[in-house]
Formats: C-alpha cells, sequence, structure tokens
C-alpha cells in the first residue's frame, strides 16, 4: 500500500487526546508559576519583616491568590 500524507495523518480521537494533554500540560505550568511568585512574594515580605511573618499575612497572600487564579 501506498503511503501518502492522509494516511500519516492522525485520527481525529487521537488530535483530541493530543490536544487534551497539551492543555493540562499548560495548566500545570500555569499553576506552577502562580505557586512559585506566590512563594517569592512571601518571602520578600519576611524579608521586609526581620524574618518574620506578620499577622494575617499568609490569608491576604492566599486571598490575592485566588483572585488572580
Amino acid at each position: 500500500m501506498l503511503v501518502t500524507r492522509a494516511s500519516k495523518r492522525p485520527s481525529p480521537a487521537e488530535r483530541n487526546e493530543d490536544r487534551s494533554r497539551v492543555q493540562k500540560s499548560i495548566e500545570k505550568s500555569i499553576d506552577k508559576a502562580q505557586q512559585e511568585e506566590a512563594f517569592q512574594e512571601l518571602i520578600k515580605l519576611i524579608g521586609f519583616n526581620g524574618g518574620k511573618v506578620p499577622y494575617g499575612l499568609v490569608n491576604k497572600l492566599v486571598s490575592n491568590c485566588k483572585k488572580m487564579g
């Protein structure tokens, strides 16, 4: 059988699986980036306050992260 470009192309079901896999990967990357950003913000705030976590800081940071995501 002659192999043509059309026969090499994945089926629509395979393309949907690939698309969903890529979307999950992108979502994980975004979540990881948001976590890293929140951690860096926490480290900055701890540094500004002499190595201590101010009262209510973690709650504010969590609420800000929820608004962003």
